[in-house]
């Protein structure tokens, strides 16, 4: 990757390449295991399931009228690293990469 001269710039990037990932790595799976599950050396399989359910720990997903309780968590969180990005990346030039890992994967 070219090294960018923003920080910000730097995390959307990764933040992006992580989401495309996220979304071509699905299509893949749901193409390949749509009516089987696949065997990797035999003792692993792979098979297809879906997670109806957002929540973890059977956690409640939706409140205050409807909203995702994980998009409004995961923004505010996204809110903070852009405003953190600048700072860290003095004290690590890979800190952004890192939040863009993060933000990707949120």
């Amino acid at each position: 990757m070219r090294r960018s001269s923003s920080p910000i710039a730097a995390l959307a990037a990764v933040a992006y390449a992580v989401i495309l990932g996220d979304l071509l790595t699905k299509l893949f799976a749901v193409e390949l295991l749509a009516d089987r599950s696949w065997s990797l050396l035999g003792a692993i399989r792979l098979g297809l399931v879906f997670n109806d359910e957002a929540g973890a720990y059977g956690l409640p997903t939706r409140v205050f009228g409807g909203i995702e309780v994980s998009t409004v968590l995961v923004f505010l969180l996204i809110l903070v690293m852009l405003r953190v990005c600048r700072e860290l990346a003095v004290v690590d030039r890979r800190a952004p990469l890192m939040l863009g890992l993060l933000a990707g994967a949120g």
